[in-house]
């Protein structure tokens, strides 16, 4: 039998999506990610007795930081806006090298706060924003389908060599390099992965 091969992972791979939870239409890609980490942790208690080292464990703490430059549409915006009024985010963190039978890519399906959000502006380089989500429960692995317009910031669109460029490509489709704006064919793409969470204040379908 051939075993699987195993393929590291480029970080290029890896990229968040975001909706405001109860908010219609897709998940978008926060435009011009530069990085993101998701870390969890817990607290792991010892209470020392006559019968041994007794351990208690806490709860299960997560959060993600992400760094994006500035650009000129309202993402960022968008996100600050949350951050003030306390609107919960959704977040599906994609493996776009990974897909199952189905053509559905995995992921990592959270909801939560944005606990920080900053703006470091140098004078010689672009305006950095750090954005820390801390996450509301566990994030949930599954699954998840992307629409047209999602898939195309993973994918090369082929373009003829007599004329046309890249970029002319993904403008004709409706796509503009600063990021995509959700809208695809499949309008439920996003709506949910398998396995997603059940707590009450879930909405995804």
């Amino acid at each position: 039998m051939n075993k699987e091969e195993v393929q590291t992972v480029q970080g290029m791979a890896k990229f968040l999506l975001m909706r405001i939870l109860g908010e219609d239409g897709d998940a978008t890609k926060i435009a011009n990610q530069t990085t993101h980490s998701t870390s969890s942790s817990r607290d792991v208690n010892s209470q020392s007795t006559k019968d041994g080292t007794k351990r208690t464990l806490g709860a299960v703490e997560q959060e993600i930081e992400a760094s994006v430059l500035l650009s000129t549409n309202d993402d960022v915006d968008k996100l600050k806006e949350a951050h003030e009024e306390g609107k919960i985010v959704e977040l599906w963190d994609i493996n776009s090298v990974v897909k199952n039978v189905e053509g559905k890519y995995k992921a990592t399906y959270y909801q939560g706060y944005i606990s920080d959000i900053e703006d470091e502006a140098p004078s010689d380089d672009g305006i950095e924003v750090s954005i820390t989500f801390a996450i509301e429960g566990v994030g949930q692995r599954g699954y998840t389908a992307l629409s047209v317009a999602q898939e195309a910031v993973i994918q090369y669109a082929f373009v003829e060599a007599v004329a046309g460029t890249a970029n002319e490509a993904l403008a004709g489709a409706g796509i503009a390099d600063e990021g995509i704006t959700g809208v695809g064919t499949d309008s439920e793409s996003l709506r949910s992965l398998d396995n997603a969470p059940t707590n009450p204040t879930e909405t995804v379908s």
